[in-house]
């Protein structure tokens, strides 16, 4: 698994233009099939639920 690191948020310029990857509140994510590419599930997360393993 690869370790995801989060950067506080100091500026807007931050979040739209550079490379850290700072989130800020809700971020979007995607569910699909591996084999067909179909939308299963879309939804929202938070810092917290990024942070935790898959397994």
């Amino acid at each position: 698994m690869t370790n995801i690191i989060l950067k506080k948020i100091i500026s807007i310029e931050q979040v739209e233009e550079a490379h850290d990857f700072a989130p800020k509140g809700l971020i979007p994510t995607v569910i699909t099939d591996y084999n067909s590419g179909k939308l299963l599930m879309h939804s929202s997360i938070n810092e917290k639920v990024l942070k935790k393993p898959l397994l």
